[in-house]
C-alpha cells in the first residue's frame, strides 16, 4: 500500500490495530438502548495512516472510543467483538490489563485541546507530567512536533498560545509516551484552514518517521483524501465502504460515499456546484429497513429493501452496496 506521500506502508507487518465484528450497545439512563456501531471490521498497519470520515451522527466517535476505552460510563456501553491493540486482545482482558495497555500503548488526541490541557499549568510541566520518568525528554518533544523548544516557551499556559500550537502540545502529550497508535478525534475542527494543514500533516510525518499507526477521524473527506493511506466511510454506525484511499476517491463504490464527494468543492472544477445530500443520518433509535442510506440514495433498487453486506468491490476496496458495479 502506498502512503498519501507517496512512501509505502509495510503490508506484511502485523497490524498495530485490528478491529473484528465490534459492536457497542450504548443504555443511557431514562432511554431505551441503541447500537451506534455495528458489526465495524478495522485494521490499521504500522506507519499507516487510516481516515474515519462520515456526517455527524454517523458513530465515528463513538468506535474510536471504543477501541481507546474511552466510552462514558453514564452510557452503560457494552462492547462487543474483538479489539488488538499492538496484539493485545482488550475484550479478554482484565481490567487492569486493559488500562495498561491502553495508558502505554494509545494516545487519544482530541478535538478541542482546550479541553485538554490544564490552563493552570505550563505547557512544558504538562508534557513531562505525560512523560513521566523521562520528562526531559520536553524539549525533543517540542522539537518533534515544530514547536519552540526554548525554555521562555516551555514557561508559558495554554492562554498564551494560538489554536494551532495548543493542538501540537497536545500531540506532543500525545507522543511523550512513545504510542504505537494515536487516534486523532476531529483534531483540526478548531482552527483555520492553513493551521489545520499544518497539524495534518504533521500527524502524516508522525505516522512516517515513528511508525506509528494513527487513526484520523474526521467530516471532511476533502482532508482525509490529502493525508491517508486508506479511508473507512462510515454511516448509521456501519462502515459502508473501506480501502486505498486513492483508488476509493477515483471511483467510489458506494453512493453515499460519492455523495460525500459530490458535496464537496472542487478548485480544479470551480464551475461544478457542491451538491447537498438530501435528508439525514438516521436516528440510531429508528434506523430505516434495509440499507440504511436508502432514503437518501438516488441509486435505490428493489434489492435495497435487504440490508446489504460488505462484499468485495475490487482495488483492494469493500463496498455495503448491492448495486456498486452501476455507479
Amino acid at each position: 500500500m502506498n502512503t498519501a506521500d507517496g512512501g509505502a506502508v509495510t503490508a506484511s507487518a502485523p497490524p498495530v490495530v485490528e478491529v473484528r465484528g465490534l459492536r457497542v450497545t450504548i443504555s443511557p439512563r431514562g432511554g431505551r438502548p441503541v447500537v451506534p456501531v455495528q458489526d465495524v471490521d478495522l485494521r490499521i498497519g504500522p506507519g499507516e495512516v487510516v481516515g474515519l470520515v462520515g456526517e455527524s451522527g454517523s458513530g465515528k466517535t463513538m468506535l474510536a472510543r471504543a477501541v481507546a476505552g474511552l466510552l462514558a460510563p453514564g452510557l452503560r456501553p457494552r462492547v462487543e467483538g474483538s479489539i488488538h491493540v499492538l496484539g493485545h486482545e482488550l475484550g479478554s482482558a482484565s481490567p487492569a490489563e486493559r488500562r495498561a495497555t491502553l495508558r502505554t500503548d494509545l494516545s487519544y488526541v482530541f478535538q478541542d485541546p482546550n479541553a485538554h490541557l490544564n490552563p493552570t499549568m505550563r505547557i512544558g510541566d504538562q508534557v513531562a507530567e505525560v512523560a513521566g520518568p523521562h520528562g526531559n525528554r520536553v524539549e525533543e518533544l517540542f522539537r518533534s512536533v515544530g514547536l519552540p523548544t526554548t525554555a521562555e516557551f516551555a514557561r508559558r499556559y495554554p492562554h498564551q498560545l494560538s489554536g494551532g500550537m495548543k493542538q501540537r502540545v497536545v500531540i506532543a502529550c500525545a507522543l511523550a509516551k512513545d504510542p504505537g497508535v494515536i487516534i486523532a478525534d476531529e483534531p483540526t475542527t478548531a482552527l483555520d484552514v492553513t493551521i489545520q494543514a499544518q497539524v495534518l500533516r504533521l500527524l502524516r510525518e508522525l505516522a512516517t518517521t515513528r511508525e506509528v499507526g494513527i487513526l484520523l477521524v474526521s467530516h471532511d473527506l476533502a482532508a482525509i483524501s490529502q493525508f491517508c493511506d486508506s479511508v473507512a466511510v462510515m454511516y448509521s454506525g456501519r462502515i459502508v465502504e473501506d480501502g486505498p484511499t486513492a483508488a476509493i476517491l477515483r471511483t467510489p463504490r458506494h453512493p453515499y460515499t460519492k455523495a460525500l464527494m459530490g458535496a464537496l468543492f472542487d478548485i480544479h472544477a470551480p464551475e461544478r456546484r457542491p451538491v447537498a445530500i438530501p435528508g439525514s443520518v438516521p436516528a440510531l433509535e429508528d434506523p430505516p429497513p434495509g440499507c440504511r442510506f436508502g432514503p437518501r440514495c438516488g441509486h435505490r433498487t428493489a434489492s435495497c429493501e435487504q440490508e446489504p453486506e460488505l462484499i468485495d468491490a475490487g482495488s483492494g476496496r469493500r463496498s455495503r452496496c448491492w448495486n456498486w458495479e452501476q455507479l
